[in-house]
């Protein structure tokens, strides 16, 4: 969810900056940086980034939005909180969602998967570790491509997971 609500910031600030007349400027970390970790000179460039794009209220809206899922995250102590917190994040993302087709997408997925979202908070486990192990073994299929022998492919997945250490005691 988080990596959704980094996306929709992203989005925003891409069309921002094709559409600005300095796009040279970077300030994709400062925006993707957790507000709670934020130094002093954080707060004055990411000061100074608002108050360059002014003219351009979704940026700074979408990086509230982005905090809020954060914090719904990181301080929610219980799945009722958690609710309050999200039904919140809708509303706001609803009242700007008018003139912008980021963040409608962005609300709707949010309505769609709330039950998943708010599932997390019961017993505070996500599928992280699956999606992961997922992911590797999609890019061992890409590397792979063109092997006639499926045991080879077969192999070298198991091999992306053995541990290292457990390659050295075996030899």
């Amino acid at each position: 969810m988080e990596l959704l609500a980094l996306r929709m910031l992203d989005d925003v600030r891409k069309i921002i900056q094709d559409g600005s007349r300095s796009s040279k400027i970077h300030i994709k970390k400062i925006l993707w940086k957790n507000g709670s970790n934020f130094t002093k000179e954080d707060r004055i460039k990411l000061n100074k980034t608002f108050d360059y794009y002014a003219n351009f209220p979704k940026l700074k809206e979408a990086w509230i939005i982005k905090e809020k899922i954060l914090d719904m995250y990181n301080n929610s102590k219980t799945r009722k909180e958690a609710q309050t917190k999200l039904e919140h994040v809708i509303m706001l993302c609803e009242s700007i969602s008018t003139y912008s087709r980021t963040m409608k997408t962005f609300v709707n997925t949010l309505k769609k998967w709330k039950e998943n979202i708010l599932n997390y908070f019961n017993n505070k486990t996500t599928n992280a570790f699956t999606e992961g192990c997922h992911t590797k073994i999609k890019m061992i299929k890409k590397i792979s491509f063109g092997f006639r022998n499926p045991f080879n492919y077969i192999a070298k997945v198991m091999l992306a997971f053995v541990k290292t250490n457990e390659i050295y005691h075996t030899i």
